[in-house]
């Protein structure tokens, strides 16, 4: 008997053919060969109509406040992934270094956000997590405590595109605190 799928949107495995004849970007062949999963869940309804500044105020929100208590765990969750990589990986936690130096004050952006829109970021910022947001952060740590560190960067390469922000783009004012995020 075949295993359930984990998502109703991924509904097949993935397989990279590692038999190249020339060198290839490993970034660009997984991106490739998950461009189905990426598709499915770029057309959620709710992450599509997000995209496009079509979401209620308050779903908004609520999506930040997720968002958030994932996001404050980005920077742990990364030292914890570089500190028990193995030494044949040290170029990797090199770079885990410059990511962290990226990722750091991610959190605060969401909670201006919060704030833009009108939101308590205070409370949300001493709240808890609903269970989908705690079951996501807990299963990224037990993912790089029990299993294999490196695992951690699947979620990353899964959350960081339709969700990237910069200074430059992240929202800064109440008239325009839903829309959309884009890296620029």
């Amino acid at each position: 008997a075949s295993a359930a799928p984990l998502s109703p949107h991924v509904t097949r495995p993935i397989s990279i053919d590692f038999t190249w004849s020339k060198p290839v970007n490993f970034h660009d062949t997984l991106l490739a060969a998950t461009v189905a999963e990426r598709d499915a869940l770029l057309a959620i309804p709710f992450i599509r109509d997000g995209g496009a500044g079509r979401l209620r105020l308050r779903d908004y929100v609520a999506f930040l406040t997720q968002a958030y208590h994932h996001v404050k765990h980005t920077l742990p969750l990364l030292m914890a992934c570089g500190a028990r990589l193995p030494a044949r990986l040290e170029w990797l936690r090199a770079a885990m270094g410059t990511y962290i130096q990226e990722e750091t004050g991610h959190q605060e952006w969401i909670l201006n956000d919060i704030r833009a829109c009108g939101g308590d970021a205070e409370a949300v910022r001493n709240g808890r997590p609903g269970l989908a947001a705690e079951l996501l952060v807990a299963y990224a740590y037990d993912t790089i405590t029990r299993g294999n560190p490196v695992g951690f960067l699947g979620m990353v390469l899964v959350l960081e595109p339709p969700w990237h922000c910069t200074p430059r783009t992240h929202c800064s004012g109440r008239s325009n605190c839903h829309r959309r995020h884009s890296a620029t």
